[in-house]
């Protein structure tokens, strides 16, 4: 098939603000693993009726573009600070994110990706994220 493949994906997230238990959620969905030139590309039909598209680069950077009910654009940069939006409804909402781990291990029959990132929305309230995702060969 290329560099693309089909696949299957358990994503585990877990959220919660700076001094309170996290809240664990898990989606397990089939998608797309494609390899570009210093990049991967994960996409899969999300839990908002839309479409999520991860890209992972070489240099400890990633997005994760999400549409559909909610609508976000989510930029990682290693231990950097960088700006970015979600939108649902009627609501818009710009955000700081600091990625605190950016780890994959990739190849056309799977692997996994790690992303732990802190989000400040509106210098109040800061919300810790981590990320898992598994990803296997679609049979």
């Amino acid at each position: 098939m290329g560099n693309c493949q089909k696949i299957n994906l358990l994503i585990k997230s877990s959220q919660g603000y700076v001094y309170s238990d996290m809240s664990d959620f898990e989606l397990f969905t089939t998608g797309t693993l494609k390899k570009l030139k210093s990049s991967w590309m994960i996409c899969y039909q999300n839990e908002n009726q839309g479409t999520t598209k991860i890209t992972l680069f070489s240099d400890q950077t990633a997005t994760i573009k999400s549409d559909g009910k909610i609508a976000y654009t989510f930029r990682f940069i290693q231990n950097k600070v960088t700006k970015s939006s979600l939108c649902c409804q009627d609501l818009f909402s710009c955000m700081s994110l600091k990625a605190t781990k950016i780890h994959h291990k990739l190849t056309l029959e799977g692997g996994t990706i790690s992303l732990e990132y802190d989000m400040n929305v509106e210098s109040k309230m800061v919300v810790k994220n981590k990320l898992f995702i598994s990803i296997n060969l679609s049979k």
